[in-house]
């Protein structure tokens, strides 16, 4: 559903077993960059990329298309990336899904982050971010 906002290659939600859920997106530059200028960011700037201001814009679009699913479904917090998922950086299968443990792995700094906490220490069981099934 994420995926719909143009801004959107991939997207991996996080939050099993927090008290709510977050988003860990990928975009590229090119589509960043009309974000960041409208909101008055600098894209070259990669600093900005985190800025809650950033962040709010991207929360008012997923609600809407979030809109019919129940309060505990929404998301509130947004991690954005411009690092292109690959399957040759492992992020993606061959078939173009995301690996939600390699991503979770990959971004485990911010995910620690969206949900208040400082960095997790390196050995960190990430199967509480993740439903893999």
């Amino acid at each position: 559903m994420l995926k719909l906002a143009p801004l959107v290659e991939r997207a991996v939600i996080v939050g099993e077993a927090r008290p709510y859920l977050a988003v860990i997106i990928c975009c590229s530059e090119a589509a960043l960059a009309p974000e960041c200028r409208a909101l008055g960011l600098a894209p070259e700037h990669t600093q900005e990329q985190h800025s809650s201001r950033l962040e709010r814009a991207l929360l008012k679009r997923f609600a809407v298309l979030l809109r019919a699913y129940p309060k505990h479904s929404q998301i509130r917090r947004v991690a954005i990336t411009t690092t292109p998922w690959t399957v040759d950086n492992k992020l993606l299968t061959a078939t173009g899904k995301a690996r939600r443990r390699q991503v979770a792995k990959q971004y485990h700094h911010r995910i620690e982050r969206l949900f208040g906490r400082g960095p997790a220490p390196e050995k960190t069981d990430f199967s509480y971010n993740v439903n893999v099934g």
